[in-house]
């Protein structure tokens, strides 16, 4: 059970009878179900972050309709059987590493776009006095 990141163009959601079902049964509003476009298949899923992140829980197959070995199965996961609970802490820490990965490359990627904009206008000063315009143009931003 890993994150993925979720892509309208190959996650087609649909709310079918029996995602209702689940979430009236699980008290879940996260839980949904969608079709791979490339396989075919339908996954019930539940939202990590709306629209962004998603766990695959179950394969439904080639067909909407969930059977009730496939609600047996959401039940143990539930539950908390000890592989599930193993299974859901670490997929809880490697999307709190994902997020904290990407959060720090922003930032390096900031300060990089930074270092560079200096470097730039410190190669820029010296010839301002030719062109008038783009010094007050880089004054006003500065």
């Amino acid at each position: 059970m890993t994150p993925i990141q979720f892509k309208p163009e190959r996650h087609k959601v649909h709310e079918t009878e029996f995602t209702r079902f689940l979430q009236r049964e699980f008290k879940d509003p996260n839980l949904f179900t969608y079709r791979h476009s490339h396989t075919g298949n339908w996954m019930v899923s539940v939202w990590l972050k709306k629209d962004r992140r998603l766990l695959e829980l179950v394969n439904l197959g080639p067909s909407p309709i969930g059977t009730s070995e496939h609600v047996m199965e959401l039940r143990s996961m539930v539950k908390g059987t000890p592989e599930h609970v193993a299974a859901r802490k670490a997929m809880m820490e490697t999307l709190y590493h994902m997020d904290h990965n990407w959060a720090n490359q922003m930032q390096d990627d900031a300060r990089e776009d930074i270092d560079k904009l200096k470097w730039f206008r410190s190669q820029l000063r010296p010839s301002l006095q030719d062109y008038p315009e783009l010094k007050t143009v880089i004054e006003a931003n500065s």
